[in-house]
């Protein structure tokens, strides 16, 4: 699965450029900054950061970031983007997260849970071990009911899709 991602940092973020990209840019960064509330000094795990579009608005927030993401072009380009702020790259599979149990406030996670052929819930229930009690974990999702939804797995192969992520919030 990696090396689909692995063309993508470029075209990815080239995307975030297009004027639907923008949009849905905008209205995902204010739905999760809604819902994560990310607070000044909070450590939060980005799951499937890709090239850090979203890890951006944590950032800005004040919040320590650790970036983790299966294709190291796109953990890169994130870490360039975050050059200079508290940002912290691991490489990894989201179902076997190589974090002691508790170790975020909170755990986000957009657009990466769908690439999962397989076993998505046990990437869950990783984010969810390795976010302290009280804390807060975010994933937003592709919408697979969508019109667009049925199409994602071909449009996967060759960059990303404009399909907007569903949000779930579960404090826990």
């Amino acid at each position: 699965m990696a090396e689909i991602f692995d063309q993508w940092p470029e075209k990815y973020d080239m995307w975030f450029e297009t004027p639907i990209g923008r949009l849905v840019r905008q209205y995902e960064s204010r739905l999760l900054l809604e819902m994560a509330r990310p607070g000044h000094g909070e450590k939060i795990l980005d799951v499937g950061c890709g090239t850090g579009v979203f890890t951006a608005d944590l950032l800005a927030a004040g919040s320590e970031v650790t970036g983790f993401e299966l294709s190291l072009p796109m953990l890169r380009r994130a870490g360039e983007k975050a050059s200079g702020r508290p940002f912290y790259m691991v490489r990894g599979d989201m179902r076997r997260l190589p974090f002691a149990t508790g170790s975020f406030d909170k755990t986000i996670s957009v657009t990466a849970i769908e690439f999962l052929d397989e076993d998505a819930p046990s990437a869950v229930a990783e984010m969810f071990r390795v976010t302290r009690p009280g804390g807060l974990v975010v994933v937003a999702s592709l919408n697979s009911l969508s019109p667009l939804g049925g199409q994602k797995k071909g449009r996967s192969r060759s960059g990303p899709s404009d399909l907007r992520p569903r949000p779930l919030q579960v404090p826990i």
